[in-house]
């Protein structure tokens, strides 16, 4: 947890450093070499290809086109730290659309803050990009910029990336300006001159109840694991991963085993327990780079990015006896029977509705062979 939170910290640092390097800082090219290196030793550790693969291309990128690299690597990496379940929430993107410097640098500095990248661009045209290639949270825009095309932007916006947070700074007191603003799809309007840090209060309130609406979309309410709809987000975010690096991908569809005889027998408050305690387990064992959700009822999927079916297959072995190991209490305190699997491992590259029908194929011929099984495709 406290590696992802740094990685997390590194990349907002990369996101300053790649400023400094285009003003010409001396020092801003030694910093990103370090911050590569960071990145690729983390990769390895984490099995995080796009975080190993960007730290190598940034350590050897000739000096020239650094800035062009760091660019795509803060974008990259960006869309990687999305993913649910990486250990850490996604980190929130601010867009401060500015073109005075001394302005520019102050509300910088002041919405500045962990688990945050805050982008300062001076064009309206640049955060138009920004705004519709990437996930913007908020965007701050000064109102002496709106002059070229920024009341257009706030159009766009409204129309086609509504979960974006506009907070307008109008300058004066002019109640016609701020209407304008409303009007056009601004959700805050600030007057001008006004203090940084009440702007950063409010930009951390906004991002804050984001953060919570955006969990409990993805989270099951139960065992507080991905919930379906979050796996299939993300399994279409490592696939594009596995594709572009030509690297193995897996599914595994996992069904507790006779969990029916479980809730009748000591009812369902023990089988909401048994349910707890075998996220617990996949959730500690899994490795941190693989996505591990409820599917539904007593079944449970996992992503293992990097990693080949027979691979895959092996690692559900190795959960499985670790779940036999855990101990479960009935109602009464008592010993219940071990709690076990079935479970089938697919191969994920191609695509997901293929890969879980073969994968729950092979889970009920677990079944069938006896329960407590794992099997893959090198059966077939």
């Amino acid at each position: 947890m406290e590696r992802t939170h740094a990685c997390t910290a590194t990349l907002q640092a990369l996101d300053v450093a790649l400023l400094d390097l285009e003003v010409g800082c001396e020092s801003a090219e030694d910093s990103i070499r370090r911050m590569a290196r960071y990145f690729r030793q983390f990769g390895r550790r984490s099995n995080l290809l796009a975080f190993e693969a960007w730290g190598i291309q940034l350590e050897s990128a000739p000096r020239e086109v650094l800035a062009e690299q760091a660019r795509s690597a803060v974008t990259g990496l960006r869309r990687v730290l999305a993913l649910p379940r990486l250990g850490f929430e996604s980190p929130r993107r601010v867009v401060l659309l500015e073109p005075d410097a001394n302005e520019g640098r102050r509300f910088r500095t002041a919405l500045a803050a962990p688990h945050r990248h805050v982008l300062w661009v001076r064009t309206t045209e640049e955060a138009r990009t920004l705004c519709r290639t990437d996930m913007v949270d908020v965007l701050v825009v000064d109102l002496e910029t709106m002059v070229e095309g920024g009341r257009e932007l706030l159009v766009e916006i409204r129309e086609r990336i509504d979960r974006t947070c506009a907070m307008v700074l109008v300058p004066g007191d002019d109640p016609s300006l701020q209407a304008e603003c409303f009007a056009l799809g601004a959700d805050i309007c600030f007057p001008k001159p006004t203090n940084a840090q009440v702007v950063a209060t409010a930009v951390a309130a906004q991002l804050d109840r984001m953060v919570r609406q955006a969990d409990l979309a993805v989270r099951d309410s139960l065992t507080g694991l991905v919930n379906r709809g979050g796996f299939e987000e993300a399994h279409r975010r490592v696939l594009a991963d596995a594709a572009r690096y030509d690297e193995p991908l897996s599914l595994a569809l996992l069904d507790l085993d006779r969990f029916k005889d479980f809730n009748d027998r000591f009812g369902h408050p023990t089988g909401d327990r048994i349910l707890m305690g075998v996220a617990a387990v996949l959730e500690e064992r899994f490795r941190e780079g693989d996505i591990v959700s409820r599917w539904g009822g007593e079944e449970f999927a996992v992503l293992l990015p990097r990693t080949s079916p027979a691979g895959a297959v092996g690692a559900v072995r190795e959960v499985l006896a670790r779940l036999r190991m855990r101990s479960f209490r009935g109602p009464e305190g008592g010993a219940l029977p071990p709690v076990t699997f079935s479970a089938g491992v697919a191969d994920g590259r191609q695509g997901l509705e293929a890969a879980v029908a073969d994968a729950d194929r092979r889970l009920y011929r677990a079944k069938e062979e006896g329960r407590a099984r794992v099997e893959g495709p090198t059966v077939d």
